[in-house]
Order: structure tokens, then sequence, then C-alpha cells
């Protein structure tokens, strides 16, 4: 008996220096004592709780994919019905996407992580987060079913808002103008999202430019408030519109390259350049 509980005490020291270190941002410091820890007890009381630890700190702080994704794996192969699970499945599917850019292996994790979300709003998340794999992968067919269904499950929720703006990117690459036209104009209708809005206008006047209805791209840019740092660019893109009404110049001398889609909604033209997301805390 008093070995076991000097066994005991010794762990729970251990595993307590590990965690102080972590709490005052000792973060080399941490993982030396969490590695020693876990290669002392590998089964022991603290060891999901400081494999978990150690991955976040691999993650969160000293941004070392490597290391963060082997030990986010061990943990979801050694601990697949933890309390933990979803945030280590969410995690390691970002780290898939932002720094490895493998979004086949994300979906994989997401879909498993998917069965267990804490919420419905999570849920919807993670979701929109296996579209927007897929539409990196370029499998556009199976990107419009998961965006469809995030919208038939919530029309009017912000999720759904930005799930068609993906849609309508989709179309636009595909060029069937008038399924990206009927998804943008639905925004524009009846988001609430003043943002989304702006961005569903912009990309409206782009379709329209695109089949050469210079009347309706007017019309369309026309109704467009712009925000103050945007007045010269939309004066601009106007008067060049007018012109090419006037003259009949090709699309190519129109540049909506300067388009400025809201963070998170990348344009047609930018879908390869996803922006990097936060990790999660």
């Amino acid at each position: 008996m008093i070995g076991l509980a000097a066994c005991s005490r010794s762990e729970s020291h251990l595993f307590g220096r590990a965690e102080g270190a972590q709490r005052v941002g000792s973060y080399d410091q941490a993982v030396l004592l969490y590695e020693s820890y876990l290669q002392k007890h590998p089964s022991g009381e603290f060891a999901e709780k400081g494999l978990y630890n150690l991955g976040n700190i691999y993650y969160l702080n000293l941004r070392n994919s490597g290391k963060a994704q082997a030990a986010y794996e061990g943990f979801l192969e050694k601990y697949p019905s933890s309390q933990y699970t979803f945030t280590v499945g969410d995690r390691l599917a970002e780290l898939y996407e932002r720094d490895i850019q493998d979004y086949r292996k994300a979906i994989d994790i997401l879909e498993q992580i998917s069965l267990h979300t804490p919420s419905r709003d999570e849920w919807r998340r993670v979701r929109y987060k296996i579209a927007t794999d897929y539409f990196h992968l370029d499998q556009f067919d199976q990107a419009i079913i998961e965006f469809k269904k995030l919208i038939q499950d919530q029309p009017e929720e912000h999720r759904s808002d930005e799930a068609r703006i993906k849609l309508a990117a989709i179309y636009e690459i595909r060029k069937q103008w008038h399924e990206a036209v009927v998804q943008l104009q639905d925004i524009i209708d009846h988001s609430k999202c003043e943002e989304c809005r702006r961005h569903a206008q912009l990309e409206i006047v782009d379709c329209y430019v695109s089949q050469e209805r210079l009347d309706q791209a007017i019309a369309a840019l026309k109704k467009i408030t712009p925000r103050p740092e945007d007045r010269d660019f939309v004066a601009q893109q106007l008067a060049e519109l007018e012109r090419r009404k006037s003259d009949r110049r090709t699309p190519h001398e129109v540049n909506w390259i300067r388009k400025s889609p809201p963070k998170g909604k990348a344009s047609a033209a930018a879908r390869h350049q996803p922006a990097e997301p936060a990790p999660n805390k």
C-alpha cells in the first residue's frame, strides 16, 4: 500500500509540474514534462488529459504541425470516445486543411466527429467545412449536395448565406449563370447580413458582365451602396461599363480582380487561395 501511494504521488506530482509549466507559458518545459509523464505512465490516471494538452501546446502555442498531428492522431486512436474527441478531431482537421492541404483526410476526420457534435450549430459548422473541403477538391457535385443540405436545414441562418455564396461560386465556375444569379439574388433579397448582401451584389454584377448583359450589370451596380473605401472602385467600374455599353468593348477590358469579398467568402476566381483559419482555442 505504501509503495502504491508513493507511486501515485509521484505520478500526480509529475503531471502537476507539466500543467504548471503550461499555465505560466513555459511551453518547451511543459512538453518535456508531459512527454516524460506519458512515457512513464502511458495508461496513467492523467494520460488522457496529458496527451490532449501535449497536442494543444504543439498546435496552439509552438505551431509545430508535425508534432501536433502525431499527438492528436495518437489521441483519437487511443481515446475515440473521450470528452475531448470532438475538439481534437476538429483541430486535426484544421491542421490537414490549413497546413497540409489534404482536404480528403480532413473530410474523413470531420465525418467521424460530425456524429458527436455538442450542438446543432457545431454540426452545421462541421458540415459546412466538409462541403468547403469538397469545393477545394473541385468535387463540385458533392459540394453542391452538402451546401444544399445546410440551406434546407435552416434557410435563414447565416451559415446558409455562406453556403449560397459558395454555391454561386460553383455555378460561376461552371458558367451556369442563371443558377448563380438565383443564389445571389436570394441573398440580396433576404439575408440579414449586410456584408453577405454587398458581396452578392458585386458577384451578380460579375455574372451579368460575363454574359455581356451590360444593362443589367449597370442596373445592379447602381443598386449598391458602397462602403467609403469602395466608392471610387464602384464609380470607376460603373464608368467602365457605361463606356463598354457605348462601344461594345470585349469583356476582358473590365478588371474585376479588385473586388474585395468578405473574410471567409472567397470568390470563384480565388477559390484555390483560402484564408488560413485561426486555430480553435
